[in-house]
């Protein structure tokens, strides 16, 4: 996997809270704004990001990517007010944190390099990303033979968080694809879905209907499944 070379424009990452070192060649950009962030050791999170990455329909739903060389980890940016229960050895960073992301004038950043850095407003959902994070962690044989429905006994095995709402999920509908899809809803009732949330449903939606009718008649407030 080969980091992007040159310094890429993140500037729909920033905030009013970010700090500027001078005469460096990084940004240190604040988390639990825009977005939050997931700090992985540097083995497992570039073993996910492998993975992720070469998987087509993976890709598009992993937000920007981070890897820090003189700390020898990654960072992986969330969507914010999202929670999920990571392998040991992740943290997850919120207000009061600051990640070192390379500066525009970094044209070719070595201490810190983007892996990964789609299109503004794209962010990991939490549950997906840990599930990803455990299957790494605690692999299943036979895995590159499973389908989308054995998803469930994967999860399983590697220890991922129980679905959240799960005796609902359809059955054709992969538990990963069904949390991300709870997750974007659990904040309909606050008025939170953001506008990359309402798109990504369209796209749950078009990729399986039968989500719509089950999650017809849901009450996806937190405190019926935390």
């Amino acid at each position: 996997m080969t980091p992007l070379t040159v310094a890429p424009d993140a500037t729909w990452l920033m905030s009013a809270y970010d700090e500027y070192p001078p005469r460096s060649s990084v940004v240190l950009l604040a988390a639990g704004y825009a977005w939050e962030a997931v700090r992985t050791p540097q083995d497992l999170g570039l073993a996910t990001a492998e993975r992720l990455l070469a998987d087509r329909d993976d890709r598009t739903l992993l937000g920007p990517v981070l890897q820090s060389r003189r700390s020898e980890c990654l960072y992986w940016l969330i969507r914010p007010g999202s929670t999920a229960d990571y392998p040991d050895g992740c943290q997850h960073l919120g207000v009061g944190n600051w990640i070192a992301a390379p500066c525009d004038r970094a044209l070719h950043p070595d201490t810190v390099r983007w892996l990964h850095l789609p299109e503004p407003g794209i962010l990991t959902s939490a549950a997906w990303l840990a599930a990803a994070l455990h299957d790494t962690r605690h692999p299943t044989a036979g895995r590159d033979q499973m389908t989308h429905s054995d998803d469930a006994a994967l999860i399983e095995a590697a220890q991922a968080p129980i679905l959240p709402l799960d005796a609902h999920r359809p059955e054709k509908v992969s538990p990963l694809l069904w949390a991300e899809y709870v997750e974007i809803m659990s904040a309909a009732p606050y008025g939170k879905v953001t506008p990359a949330g309402a798109a990504r449903l369209e796209v749950i939606y078009s990729q399986a209907p039968e989500i719509l009718a089950a999650g017809r008649d849901l009450d996806f407030t937190p405190r019926r499944f935390r």
